[in-house]
Order: C-alpha cells, then sequence, then structure tokens
C-alpha cells in the first residue's frame, strides 16, 4: 500500500476552513515576498485562543509482487494527532517601511 496525501482541511476556529492541495509552505520556497498571500494565508478578525487543527486527505494505491501500482478507489481523510493553539492578542495592520502602492509593493502589503 501507498497513500498520498492529496488534500488539506485547515480548520482555524472561527467559521472560516481551507481545503488546499499543499500542507503550506515558506514564502522563500514559493518564491514569494514575506508576507504574501499564500494557500494557507488566514486572517482573524477577532482575538482571543483559538485552535487550528487540519485533517489530510489520502489517496492510495497497492500492488502485488512486482505489478504496478494500483489506484484504490475513493479516499480516507484523517486528522492530524494534534491541534495547534494560537493567541490571537492583536488585530491590526502590518507596518511597512514604504507606501503600499498598485505595482509598487513593499513587504507586508
Amino acid at each position: 500500500m501507498n497513500f498520498i496525501p492529496v488534500g488539506f482541511t485547515f480548520d482555524y476556529s472561527d467559521g472560516d476552513t481551507t481545503t488546499t492541495r499543499t500542507g503550506g509552505s515558506t514564502w522563500a520556497s514559493l518564491g514569494l515576498a514575506e508576507f504574501s498571500k499564500t494557500p494557507t494565508s488566514h486572517r482573524y478578525t477577532t482575538v482571543g485562543t483559538k485552535t487550528i487543527t487540519v485533517e489530510v486527505e489520502y489517496a492510495a494505491e497497492y500492488r502485488i509482487g512486482d505489478s504496478g501500482w494500483l489506484p484504490v478507489v475513493g479516499t480516507l481523510s484523517i486528522p492530524t494527532e494534534e491541534p495547534h493553539t494560537v493567541q490571537i492578542v492583536r488585530n491590526s495592520t502590518v507596518g511597512v517601511d514604504k507606501p503600499c502602492r498598485p505595482g509598487k509593493p513593499a513587504i507586508g502589503c
């Protein structure tokens, strides 16, 4: 058996969920400037303790002996073992060192 992650559902505990094909990555590995929006970005609108959970969806395939891999019909969704708790203490925009203008973005715009 071989299990391949094919989807990730992030529950941000504020009523929003996001389903993506990736579990997330750094801005640098995505070739993006810091604070750029990514498929897993989320903005909280209220302060407080939030518990973030992720459910991973897997496709499966199997083979017998030296045969090629054959797909298993359907997928399997499994929640991650530990939720991540974060404390949102302030809800504000990011300070930047340059004006935010269309076509000339500064880091954080």
